[in-house]
């Protein structure tokens, strides 16, 4: 006997572009095709249809696919490289990402580094 699937959403309707874009942004764990597809309940023929869904919105710029992930425009992935640019007045160290997909004015993050009280045996502040 098969046991029933937990879906979050009705099954046999298809998710909007707004829902697939909100189900993206408020997951904390790596997204794809597979994650979206049991969220909604997304079945036979009708993963071809969010395939090609997903490649409109990635097209349309509303979502970004890093090596088979997909995250919304503009935000940071949850590891990312980064290049220490400067300290601001507390002493915090300023950074910005190596890789940003910078589309028309928008500028790269700033990311405020911060640093622990006690540090480590071996780690030194730069």
């Amino acid at each position: 006997m098969k046991k029933p699937t937990k879906t979050k959403h009705k099954s046999g309707s298809l998710p909007t572009k707004e829902q697939i874009i909100a189900f993206i942004g408020e997951s904390t764990t790596k997204i794809g095709k597979r994650e979206i597809s049991r969220a909604f309940g997304v079945q036979g023929k009708d993963r071809v249809w969010l395939k090609q869904m997903l490649k409109e919105l990635e097209h349309e710029g509303a979502v970004n696919r890093k090596q088979k992930a997909l995250r919304p425009r503009g935000h940071l992935p949850p590891t990312v490289v980064a290049d220490v640019v400067s300290r601001d007045r507390d002493g915090e160290l300023l950074a910005t990402p190596v890789e940003w997909d910078a589309d028309g004015d928008e500028k790269a993050p700033r990311i405020i580094i911060t640093l622990p009280r006690k540090t480590r045996p071996g780690f030194r502040v730069p």
